[in-house]
């Protein structure tokens, strides 16, 4: 059964958006049933982008198309149909959908409806299949699940990844708030390609024949996981072999540009280098502390709005949520 939607917006994100709105109601599952329309510091309810005035307003889920409005929005739509249109009925995050979710690749907007979070799959691609590309820079509200043949990546809350290539077998986890910059690159496992145990180490599906399968070792896998509000600049590169321990970076973490982590980094440290070596801690102790035990990235976004100001002194920040 189609979802039906209102459209709350019709600037903003929403020209971006609506070719892809579009898509689904041609697929069966979305029915726009209005849009709430801005105009002269006033909201009109449309049956369609012609001017037809809404008479019945009913819907499953508002649609919000915006890039820095979102919760700006959220909270003038309750306000909205409560005083004007006299809904009965609290809109909040979980009967709203963040419009930014149906730009990304084999989004189903059902499945998302029923279960709430976002399953995709990503291609395989390179020399021997065994590199995956993956960006995600749609920064939507939730949770995503991204699948190949080769690896499973979690992405948290607003995180997003500019761009990266996955080499190996394996998963990467990313917390909520955490900002990963262009060009990454993830190493999971050791390769079967070079193996510096043998005679040589040079690459065997490069050789002039037909190497023996009894010399071929199976790949390993590798694990990452990668905490929440981490901030990591362009060109690093995390390289994992151990099929056992997965390396991590704690939550809070900043990874210099064109970094090599090899080794686990602790939360709110600030690292940089071939091999990435420690620089400073970005808090004083207590304050870091304080902010593992408040966890903020896990607040409902609504919560983060209300009490952003005070996210530029961490000190108070402390103070108060502790």
């Amino acid at each position: 059964m189609a979802v039906r939607a209102l459209i709350f917006g019709t600037d903003d994100l929403f020209p971006k958006l609506k070719p892809f709105y579009d898509r689904e109601v041609e697929k069966g599952n979305l029915e726009i049933i209005g849009y709430a329309v801005f105009k002269d510091n006033k909201i009109y309810l449309l049956k369609n982008l012609q001017g037809e005035g809404l008479n019945v307003v009913s819907f499953d889920k508002m649609i919000i198309s915006s890039r820095n409005n979102f919760i700006v929005r959220l909270k003038m739509a309750n306000i909205i149909f409560n005083k004007n249109f006299h809904i009965n009925k609290n809109i909040s995050i979980d009967n709203v959908i963040d419009g930014r979710v149906f730009q990304i690749q084999n989004f189903d907007l059902i499945q998302f409806c029923d279960q709430g979070m976002i399953k995709s799959t990503i291609p395989n691609t390179n020399v021997h299949g065994n590199v995956t590309n993956f960006r995600d820079s749609t920064n939507v509200i939730y949770q995503r699940i991204y699948n190949s043949k080769k690896v499973e990546i979690a992405l948290g809350m607003k995180s997003y990844v500019a761009s990266s290539k996955i080499e190996g077998l394996g998963w990467i986890q990313i917390g909520n708030f955490s900002s990963l910059g262009w060009d990454i690159i993830f190493q999971l496992g050791l390769t079967n390609d070079h193996y510096y145990q043998n005679v040589t180490s040079y690459g065997i599906f490069r050789l002039d024949w037909v190497v023996p399968d009894f010399y071929i070792q199976d790949e390993s896998f590798g694990f990452i996981k990668i905490g929440s509000d981490v901030w990591i600049g362009r060109g690093c590169r995390f390289k994992t072999s151990n099929p056992n321990k997965p390396l991590i970076i704690g939550n809070g973490a900043v990874i210099a540009s064109d970094s090599v982590v090899i080794k686990d980094v602790p939360p709110y440290a600030i690292v940089g280098g071939n091999p990435a070596k420690f620089i400073k801690w970005r808090f004083p102790q207590e304050i870091i502390e304080g902010l593992e035990k408040i966890q903020w990235w896990n607040w409902d976004l609504e919560k983060i709005y209300d009490n952003f100001q005070l996210f530029k002194n961490p000190e108070e920040f402390v103070k108060k949520f502790s």
